[in-house]
């Protein structure tokens, strides 16, 4: 049996450098295995995969999942907080999706965000999604790590 994993990408560079990779890349996933094991629940269900509309149920329900629970890759960007700025700094509806631990049931929404800058002013986009969730609060909850506030 073949494994497929998911293509893993170098992080790129900014002015020569590495950038900070924020979210590591997934370790591999094994489709062939995850749409096997799909088939086998939704049949365990009473679901009948020999009708047409359902074939590939089981393959395109295991890539979905492949793709929930793989958290896009993410390079922080600071900037150098040269002016001194030392108000709130606030970013609105950022993109949020996560996967309920529970139940293995998608949930998306957005973050608002907002930190008091030091001597670097981020940009918290997407950090924490893509994980499994106890309850929708916690894929923001690294945002603070992530962005040194």
């Amino acid at each position: 049996m073949t494994s497929h994993a998911l293509p893993v990408t170098a992080p790129p560079r900014i002015h020569g450098r590495a950038a900070l990779r924020a979210v590591q890349p997934p370790s591999g996933v094994d489709l062939v295995a995850a749409e096997q094991a799909a088939a086998a629940f939704l049949v365990a269900l009473g679901v009948d995969l020999d009708s047409e509309g359902l074939a590939a149920t089981p393959a395109r329900m295991a890539r979905g999942y492949a793709e929930m629970f793989s958290p896009r890759p993410f390079d922080l960007t600071t900037f150098s907080n040269d002016a001194g700025y030392d108000e709130l700094i606030i970013a609105r509806s950022i993109p949020v999706q996560s996967v309920c631990e529970h139940h293995l049931l998608p949930f998306v929404g957005v973050a608002h965000v907002g930190y008091l800058p030091g001597e670097r002013i981020s940009r918290p986009l997407q950090v924490g999604s893509g994980r499994r969730a106890v309850r929708p609060l916690p894929p923001g909850a690294g945002t603070a790590d992530a962005t040194g506030g």
